[in-house]
This record gives structure tokens, C-alpha cells and sequence, in this order.
């Protein structure tokens, strides 16, 4: 289950099993390799805008926490979430990791760039829908996109329309 593309293009972040994060170099013949191999469960892994830091999700404490390691250095990381956490998302600078707490509350997390992986206390910004786990942030960090649940948890149909730039010429 692929996860992330680095920003460089080069490498995609996947899950192999719930157990194992792997990396697929895109070009050349270098072969995938473990990120990260655990007896517990490891996934939604994301690279940081400038492509050191992976953000990740492991239950090794017996619940879902966002952690930190470095991409080129994995071993190491660092906690972010300080309870439940889950989906973690970078803003586009880097300076700032959100990820969605147990409460369905979005946090946010100020990253201080640097060599060494420096990052502060997580602070709520807003509750969000708890059926709409999946989310994306802005490059500025100041919006959120989500994908609103249905009323009374009903499926709705969804469209992927191909070709569309031929459909304007009509």
C-alpha cells in the first residue's frame, strides 16, 4: 500500500506489511529496502517537504502515536503525538506536522528546522468529522481539506472523469 512520494520524485514510501515500512527507488536498479521493521504496527508514512524526516504512525505502546526518524537514518525517532495519533500531514515548509487525535480533534505541531529533529507541544486546532479520517492541508498551513461523510453514513457516487481538457473543446 504506497503511502508517500518523496518531493524529489526518487523514492516511494509503502507499506509491505502492517508490520514493515519500505522504500521503492523509483529510477535505476537499486532494489526496495525496509525504512522501518517492527513486530507491531507501522503505516501512513509521510515525507517532509524537504525530504529528511518521515512522519509515521506505530502502536509498539499499544496505541496508534505519530513518531519522527530520519529518512537517510531511520532507528532513531522522535514522539509527536503526546496520546492517540494518527494520519500525519507536513505543511509545505516543513515547519509545522498535523496529525488527527483520538478525540477526532486536528493537532498541530511546530517544527523547528535544523540538523537535530527539534519539535514542540502539540497544540488543537478544530474537531473534525470522525467518519472523514483522511484530510490534506494547504502550503501555508491555514486550511484544511476533508472528505465529508454522507448523511447517515450512506455511499455516495464519485466521478473520475478522464480526459477532461477534450470534454471543453466540445
Amino acid at each position: 500500500f504506497p503511502f508517500d512520494w518523496s518531493p524529489d520524485g526518487r523514492f516511494i514510501l509503502y507499506e509491505k506489511d502492517p508490520t514493515e515500512l519500505w522504500v521503492l527507488p523509483v529510477s535505476g536498479d537499486a532494489k526496495p529496502y525496509a525504512l522501518i521493521q517492527t513486530k507491531t504496527y507501522d503505516a501512513n508514512a509521510r515525507f517532509s517537504p524537504d525530504g529528511r524526516w518521515v512522519a509515521f504512525v506505530s502502536d509498539e505502546t499499544g496505541r496508534k502515536e505519530v513518531y519522527v526518524t530520519r529518512f537517510d537514518h531511520p532507528g532513531e525517532k522522535w514522539p509527536i503525538s503526546t496520546d492517540v495519533g494518527n494520519n500525519p500531514r507536513w505543511r509545505r515548509d516543513g515547519k509545522e506536522l498535523f496529525y488527527l487525535a483520538a478525540d477526532s480533534k486536528l493537532m498541530a505541531v511546530q517544527i523547528k528546522p535544523g540538523e537535530k529533529f527539534d519539535a514542540g507541544a502539540p497544540t488543537a486546532l478544530f474537531k473534525s468529522d470522525p467518519l472523514s479520517p483522511d484530510y490534506d492541508v494547504t502550503a501555508d498551513g491555514q486550511r484544511f481539506l476533508f472528505i465529508a461523510s454522507a448523511p447517515g453514513n450512506q455511499r455516495l457516487p464519485f466521478a473520475v472523469i478522464l480526459n477532461w481538457m477534450a470534454d471543453l473543446k466540445r
